[in-house]
């Protein structure tokens, strides 16, 4: 059994950065040994271990790293999970900050799924202070259905949609995300 996460801060800057404790799972828990999963939003990110994480996912093996270098100047928001200098978890996110975002690409290495990690990464990008304010989030799957669920996300003739509790009460121009708008 899975010991619960424990989440701490681990940096002042503007970047989302958390650092998980986990318990292994399989042969090496006897050990009591643990690993330590920092999340991110932004930064530096090696697109050859992106690549190597699009690797391991049906939808994206084809992937090429100029394509992947010029999705990522284009994506408004990612977020990743490191363990050390490893990449391990990856998602993007396309959003007007206000009305609609869609979940992009989230992809967790094969060796760490089902250890929590896939979790942290879905709860910091709902968390995020202005993606946390969206009034609704899509996203597709053809197999993850159960995984979303447990984020409020439903099914729905597009594919999935969480709506953020409250959405239909319409924010004031004060209230918005900041951002560009039409008249900049």
């Amino acid at each position: 059994m899975r010991a619960a996460p424990t989440v701490t801060p681990t940096t002042a800057d503007h970047a989302l950065s958390f650092a998980v404790r986990l318990a292994r799972v399989g042969p090496a828990a006897d050990l009591d040994t643990r690993m330590d999963i920092t999340y991110r939003e932004g930064g530096p990110l090696d697109v050859d271990q992106l690549q190597h994480l699009y690797e391991q996912a049906p939808w994206a093996r084809d992937r090429s790293k100029d394509g992947v270098s010029v999705m990522l100047a284009h994506t408004d928001y990612y977020f990743s999970g490191w363990d050390g200098p490893r990449l391990v978890a990856f998602a993007r996110v396309l959003t007007d900050r206000i009305y609609r975002a869609t979940l992009w690409d989230v992809v967790v290495d094969a060796s760490y799924q089902g250890r929590g990690v896939g979790e942290g990464l879905m709860e910091r990008i709902l968390a995020h202070p202005v993606l946390s304010r969206v009034e609704k989030f899509w996203l597709n799957t053809r197999d993850k259905h159960k995984f979303y669920e447990r984020f409020g996300f439903v099914s729905s003739p597009q594919g999935m949609v969480r709506e953020r509790p409250g959405a239909d009460e319409r924010p004031s121009s004060k209230d918005r995300a900041p951002g560009p708008t039409v008249d900049d």
